[in-house]
């Protein structure tokens, strides 16, 4: 077996931490859409959904750096990517639930394209968010 040094105990520290932040967006937005359709008819949440994604996708983002510090490389690529899977996989969930509660789709293809791309952004924005606030904290401690 080939030794790896300090990579082999970090990559799975580095994955639980995406896989943490990942979740946090995606429960997050299934959340409030569950809390919204008990308040309104499961058609009106659609209305919502892009700000729920948009929101969760920079919580995400945020979450990941800020979970990870300086392990990451790419951070604000990093973000964009935590964000895009969170949207992805909250747009098919939600898919999936309104095939079975109602028996038809939710989302269009390019409600889903757009919803899932916005949550991309937003979770690069959250990542440039995480990393400016460490900036901040950085210089706050040196002065």
């Amino acid at each position: 077996m080939v030794n790896m040094g300090h990579r082999s105990t970090i990559l799975p520290a580095l994955w639980r931490q995406v896989a943490y932040s990942f979740f946090c967006g995606l429960f997050g937005t299934l959340l409030v859409v569950i809390v919204l359709t008990g308040m309104l008819p499961l058609g009106e949440t659609v209305r919502y959904l892009p700000w729920i994604l948009v929101f969760n996708g920079s919580v995400a983002g945020y979450t990941l750096l800020d979970r990870t510090g300086n392990q990451l490389k790419h951070k604000i690529a990093a973000g964009f990517g935590v964000g895009l899977a969170m949207g992805l996989a909250a747009c098919a969930l939600l898919q999936l639930l309104s095939l079975q509660m109602d028996g038809m789709g939710l989302l269009l293809w390019s409600r889903t394209a757009i919803f899932t791309f916005a949550a991309a952004l937003s979770g690069g924005a959250g990542a440039w968010l995480a990393v400016a606030s460490a900036k901040l904290k950085d210089n706050a401690g040196h002065g």
